[in-house]
């Protein structure tokens, strides 16, 4: 939570919407095995290669119906995804 000026904050993890310079992010490289929770795992593996910056008078405003029914078996499919994770960063941390 570093302030840089008036408007800019250093921040871990930004929301899902973000801007950043190609070859930044193919240092990091993306994971196309996750699908439902990538960001995180995404900033987690970013983390001191990437300067995260929110910029706190930008807003996007995404609205989804929490009763849809057909949404929702997608949006909370994630199980998968967090079994994949950890597997993947414990195999990381033993070599």
């Amino acid at each position: 939570m570093t302030r840089i000026d008036k408007r800019h904050v250093v921040v871990g993890k930004v929301p899902n919407i973000f801007i950043a310079r190609t070859e930044k992010i193919r240092e990091v490289g993306y994971d196309k095995n996750i699908r439902m929770i990538d960001h995180n795992e995404f900033f987690y593996r970013a983390a001191g290669r990437l300067v995260s910056v929110l910029d706190e008078k930008a807003y996007i405003y995404h609205y989804h119906n929490q009763f849809d029914a057909h949404y929702n078996q997608f949006r909370n499919d994630y199980l998968g995804d967090l079994k994949y994770i950890q597997i993947k960063h414990s195999r990381r941390k033993k070599q």
